[in-house]
């Protein structure tokens, strides 16, 4: 893949509620490995994109409501860095006999103070511009919401204007909040875009206003560069990764399905990293295997800080937002990056069960996929995805939380790392077990992502995908003792998980290890790569090839 300069114009229900923050932060999921990224400076085509395509067909002669556009427009200082947002808003409200409420979560993980980065707030009508209340509270998809109404009723056409302060290069955290990357800037809209509560429309509108930016500058969305048309109601723009500025665009065309834009300076070739992104993406297509090749865009900002490795990505939902720094932290190089890439993508596919994000599966079978595929295609050497297993098995067997229930880990909050981290790694370690068990039964010829396939065609069909869906197949697969055991490791907690010694492939092999955790001597397993000889068996669809492998399924030698 060759980089190109071109020129611009520019996880629910209640059981989400508390997971959200989870999975969401940790579907970024690995915040806690480093990373970073290189960057060029390039200008980019400005084009139209469609986010998504109508979900039905509009009669000819219905014309579409777009009933709410937005107009960003980020502010440089004087040496060209951003230093904030200014942002308007064009509302037409159907029923003028209302007041009009604008939400925005009061606090984001990272982001304690969200709300109060809006200053200069100002609505008009055609009678001129009316005062707000504000109130806060009432949650919405996990967060508690600032309110902002208009002391009488406004319409029908109204215009919201305000300015939005940008976050901190040091704050920590997913990437939900805007921040300054090189000339340019990135996070979510989550983080600032007052949204109509209630409004119905059938699309939405995102424009942006580059004029204060360096010549060259683009402004991307999840969706695409550009104007940007979001089918749905105005609630659909609450989660779209941004970024803006002088961005090197990762791929030659347009209109390509997979797209990657890098903004600020990392440590390594943003290109090349990019490159090795979009055989990702390729891979991951072939290995899940169950729809056609999903429009994507891959964000990456480097802030001016050491690297803290931290991205989130849209569950099921066509994007991911990377966050690095401009120097490697220790332990950190471009492989780890790559990495967390990888698992950010992974989401497009692993998704969430139907009642909402459950981070036992949607990061546990994440992290087992990002644990396996990238060796397993060659995309990475052995080593790296022995690290990841490694990194992931010392949290399991060194956290204080490993005999907790989910409930308990749910009810213990966000903030306590070596409790959050848990479920991944206990749906990796469970995850990896049954795919060695389900090898070993079919002798090599059919492995966790085989068994998982039909559930992923009927769940893309529409139909619902639930934890009772998981243990049936369980039981037809393995037998009723296998869900004892399901519920009691990834459940209840109330058993350790111990994977066989190949349960990821032959060229990995389990090891004791000791470690010290609240002061006390812990034991659990590692595993670490020998030296395996090549077997006669084609690989198949869980191991989808960038370059000639020769052995089957699991982590082998290429």
């Amino acid at each position: 893949m060759r980089t190109r300069n071109v020129s611009s114009g520019c996880l629910h229900d209640a059981a989400r509620r508390r997971r959200a923050a989870l999975s969401h932060h940790a579907a970024a999921g690995i915040d806690a490995m480093p990373k970073a990224l290189g960057w060029c400076s390039v200008a980019v085509l400005a084009l139209m994109v469609t986010l998504l395509p109508s979900h039905a067909a509009r009669a000819a002669d219905v014309p579409e409501r777009v009933n709410f556009s937005v107009t960003i427009k980020p502010l440089a200082a004087q040496d060209g860095t951003v230093n904030g947002l200014a942002v308007t808003e064009l509302i037409v409200l159907p029923d003028t006999g209302a007041p009009l409420t604008l939400v925005l979560p009061l606090a984001l993980p990272a982001v304690p103070r969200n709300a109060e980065a809006v200053s200069e707030l100002r609505v008009t009508d055609a009678r001129g511009e009316v005062a707000l209340s504000i109130n806060d509270g009432g949650p919405s998809q996990g967060f508690a919401l600032r309110r902002w109404t208009t002391v009488r009723p406004v319409g029908p056409q109204v215009t919201v204007r305000y300015r939005a302060a940008l976050q901190p290069a040091q704050t920590g955290g997913p990437p939900y909040g805007m921040k300054a990357a090189g000339q340019g800037v990135a996070g979510s809209t989550k983080s600032f875009v007052l949204l109509p509560e209630a409004l119905s429309s059938d699309a939405s509108v995102l424009t942006w206003d580059l004029s204060e930016l360096v010549s060259g500058s683009i402004g991307v969305a999840t969706g695409g560069a550009g104007t940007l048309r979001v089918p749905g109601s105005p609630m659909a723009m609450d989660d779209l990764w941004l970024l803006a500025g002088p961005a090197l665009a990762g791929q030659t065309q347009p209109d390509a399905v997979f797209n990657a834009y890098t903004i600020g300076q990392p440590p390594f070739d943003a290109a090349a990293t990019m490159a090795w992104s979009r055989r990702a993406y390729e891979v991951l297509t072939s290995a899940f295997g169950y729809m056609q090749a999903p429009h994507y865009d891959l964000l990456i900002r480097a802030l001016p800080v050491a690297s803290y490795e931290t991205g989130t990505a849209r569950l099921a939902g066509g994007g991911s937002l990377m966050t690095v720094g401009n120097v490697f932290s220790p332990s950190q190089d471009v492989q780890t990056v790559q990495s967390t890439i990888f698992h950010e993508m992974g989401h497009q596919w692993v998704g969430q069960l139907s009642n909402g994000v459950e981070p036992w599966y949607a990061e546990g079978m994440n992290v087992f996929v990002q644990a396996t595929l990238p060796c397993a295609s060659g995309l990475h050497p052995i080593a790296a995805c022995a690290k990841t297993i490694n990194d992931w098995a010392r949290y399991y067997y060194t956290s204080p939380a490993r005999h907790w229930s989910l409930q308990q880990i749910d009810a213990a909050g966000f903030e306590q790392e070596a409790v959050r981290r848990i479920p991944y790694a206990r749906g990796m370690l469970y995850f990896a077990s049954v795919d060695a068990a389900l090898r070993k039964r079919s002798a090599g010829k059919h492995g966790l992502l085989d068994a998982m396939r039909p559930l992923y065609i009927a769940r893309h069909a529409g139909e619902r995908f639930e934890r009772s869906d998981i243990e049936a197949l369980l039981r037809r697969e393995l037998g009723e003792a296998e869900v004892t055991t399901f519920r009691q490791v990834v459940i209840d907690g109330t058993q350790l998980i111990v994977p066989p010694s190949n349960a990821f492939g032959p060229c990995l092999q389990r090891e004791e290890r000791r470690w010290s955790s609240e002061g006390k001597d812990v034991e659990g397993y590692v595993w670490e790569p020998v030296r395996c000889s090549a077997l006669a068996r084609p690989p198949s669809r869980d191991t989808p090839q960038v370059r000639p492998c020769r052995l089957l399924r699991g982590i082998h030698a290429a």
